[in-house]
């Protein structure tokens, strides 16, 4: 049996998820600037690129990873936690999941 829930490397091949992901936590600041969603969408890029350049500029020696589930998850509305079982329509994990750094020791790296 498979673990339904997995971390795994970053790939270039993550980059439209990972950047959707991003905009999708802007949101509501994005509907209040007087932009068009071109302007916005590259804005938006301009931050990305910006926190992905200091996360590799400052977190040097870090794993980027992905949470990867092949199982749905339910979010439940009284919980601070997305990944809470509730009623509601599955949603995929994918749409909560983002990249976390864990620093390792550079002595245990292999």
């Amino acid at each position: 049996m498979t673990d339904p829930i997995r971390l795994r490397t970053k790939t270039e091949a993550d980059r439209p998820f990972l950047t959707a992901l991003y905009a999708s936590t802007r949101t509501q600041e994005m509907a209040i600037v007087p932009w068009s969603d071109e302007q916005k969408q590259a804005f938006l890029l301009s931050q990305f690129d910006a926190q992905t350049s200091h996360y590799d500029q400052y977190y040097d020696g870090a794993d980027f990873l992905i949470i990867e589930s092949t199982v749905h998850l339910r979010r439940s509305r009284s919980s601070t936690s997305p990944f809470s079982p509730s009623s509601e329509a599955p949603v995929s994990a994918h749409a909560f999941c983002a990249t976390y750094c864990r620093k390792r020791k550079k002595a245990g790296r292999a």
